[in-house]
């Protein structure tokens, strides 16, 4: 990037999520058809790199309490390794400084991030396949826009480590296609969401606290979509996970990693059946 290049970084509006949406698209991401929701949980923390006007790279920069995470990061092919990247990257860093910093890196960039002090924390895998519909009857599964929003918060950060209200509100309102919660009694023992891709439906996040909880709320979340594509991503580490996605004959897609700038979340990631991520 050269000194008198006419770059400048600027905050992305509402109507240029569409176009950070389509970058990730490009790349193979399979985002969701209604992801601008991403940027309801902080409206300010969406970032687009301009070249004489022209949008050529972008990143997400979300603030929750103390945690915040970081994604869509991409520069135009033809921009890249010339500094756009690396800049746009430290605006980011500088907005979010005093937060820890989630990041979901691809297998490629591990050793890049970890240059810039990140540490690795899990291995996700992501896989997608076609199921087959199956209904599925429970006194136990409720849709979660009829469960109080306080309490899928509390649960949610059982597992994402950091309440994010403002971006649950607007996830399981505006952003999927349905969502549902496991409940024993007064208790939540699993939740799930599925929301519709550029390429059939991805699941995120699916919490439950057995194997036969995941699997029915998984069926549950498919249920609606009779063959076609599903999407889910998983820490390595869960082994009912893997039992999960070989009993649905789910294929691998590609793996990556979680990785912090500040220390490592304690949580429970048997679990964690599925993440939400762009």
């Amino acid at each position: 990037m050269s000194q008198d290049s006419n770059f400048e970084i600027v905050t992305a509006t509402i109507n240029q999520m569409k176009w950070i949406i389509s970058m990730a698209k490009d790349e193979g991401w399979n985002p969701g058809e209604d992801d601008f929701v991403f940027q309801l949980a902080d409206p300010t923390g969406y970032f687009i790199g301009l070249l004489n006007g022209e949008p050529i790279c972008c990143i997400s920069a979300t603030k929750y309490n103390i945690q915040a995470e970081m994604g869509y990061y991409v520069v135009k092919k033809e921009h890249r390794g010339l500094g756009y990247g690396r800049a746009i990257m430290q605006h980011s860093l500088k907005y979010l400084k005093g937060y820890n910093i989630l990041i979901y890196a691809l297998q490629h960039k591990i050793g890049t991030y970890e240059t810039i002090g990140f540490k690795k924390h899990e291995a996700m895998i992501r896989y997608a396949g076609i199921i087959a519909k199956k209904e599925v009857i429970s006194d136990n599964i409720y849709s979660a826009r009829d469960i109080p929003l306080d309490k899928i918060v509390e649960y949610d950060a059982r597992y994402f480590a950091e309440e994010r209200k403002k971006f649950l509100s607007a996830w399981l309102m505006i952003g999927t296609a349905n969502s549902f919660v496991y409940k024993i009694g007064d208790n939540i023992r699993g939740l799930g969401a599925i929301r519709k891709a550029q390429d059939g439906y991805r699941i995120g996040p699916l919490y439950a606290e057995t194997p036969d909880i995941a699997i029915t709320l998984f069926h549950r979340l498919c249920q609606d979509y009779e063959n076609c594509k599903i999407t889910v991503e998983c820490p390595a580490s869960n082994a009912d996970a893997k039992e999960l996605v070989k009993k649905f004959k789910l294929d691998k897609v590609f793996q990556g990693s979680t990785m912090y700038s500040g220390e490592l979340p304690k949580v429970n990631l048997n679990h964690i059946y599925g993440v939400i991520t762009h």
